[in-house]
């Protein structure tokens, strides 16, 4: 405990090691609460989270969110929540209403994003209600963006409904179709297809279109290839075509 910098490596190096005695090891530190231990406590959180016994410590977790004064704590702690997630996400599905006071509290926007990529990648449709609401209500495009990718990540027709109804109010038509590019899920995917082939303005349409050409989702080719099939304007067409044959190139 007085090596410093050190220590960094000892704690990364007991988050890799997957062990009982690397569990409960962390779980004594974070708890001390020695003014040089806490410095490392983002660190103490973080391995934690990539714990395979993380599920365990998801109360601990929920109670550094919701009350820890340093930025980087709480970060992580949402972060950690979502990677508990990614390997068991019916364990977290009871946390779901403190993940929102939490985000609901929290006044950083980087917390809050990160809050809600947690409750995207616990994956419960329940909660999609809740985002599309973030979606539409908030002030901050951030947030909107990030409620959109966590309603995405879930996935189904009511998500697509939800992100239709997130972006029928969005005034920031272009950075949510990148936005929704960059999110390799097939909710995106189906979004973007969808005001590709039916926005009104051969603008818009073409800002969906390259969003889909940029999207790294495996539906996205097949996507273009049906926007192709029923696009009617002859300049939209040549750069779907042009799309289309690049995924065929990169053999996808």
């Amino acid at each position: 405990e007085a090596l410093g910098s050190e220590l960094r490596h000892v704690i990364a190096a007991l988050g890799a090691s997957d062990t009982a005695v690397a569990y409960d090891t962390l779980i004594e530190l974070l708890g001390k609460d020695d003014a040089h231990l806490r410095e490392y406590r983002p660190q103490y959180v973080e391995a934690l989270g990539k714990h395979s016994r993380g599920s365990q410590a998801l109360p601990l977790f929920l109670d550094l969110l919701a009350g820890d004064g340093r930025f980087e704590v709480r970060n992580k702690s949402a972060q950690a929540v979502k990677n508990v997630a990614k390997r068991d996400a019916g364990s977290c599905r009871p946390v779901l209403p403190e993940l929102v006071r939490s985000f609901e509290s929290e006044k950083l926007i980087p917390v809050r994003q990160t809050t809600l990529g947690a409750i995207g990648q616990i994956g419960d449709p329940a909660s999609i209600p809740y985002l599309a609401g973030v979606g539409t209500r908030s002030q901050e495009l951030d947030i909107r963006l990030s409620a959109a990718a966590a309603a995405s990540r879930i996935g189904g027709e009511e998500a697509v409904r939800a992100l239709n109804e997130i972006y029928a109010n969005e005034s920031q038509k272009s950075v949510f179709l990148n936005a929704m590019g960059q999110v390799p899920a097939p909710a995106a995917v189906e979004f973007l297809q969808g005001v590709a082939v039916s926005a009104q303005s051969d603008a818009e349409r073409l800002m969906a279109i390259r969003a889909l050409a940029r999207s790294e989702a495996p539906e996205a080719p097949d996507a273009l290839r049906a926007v192709l099939a029923v696009e009617q304007d002859t300049a939209v067409r040549a750069e779907v075509e042009r799309y289309v044959r690049a995924a065929e190139r990169r053999g996808r």
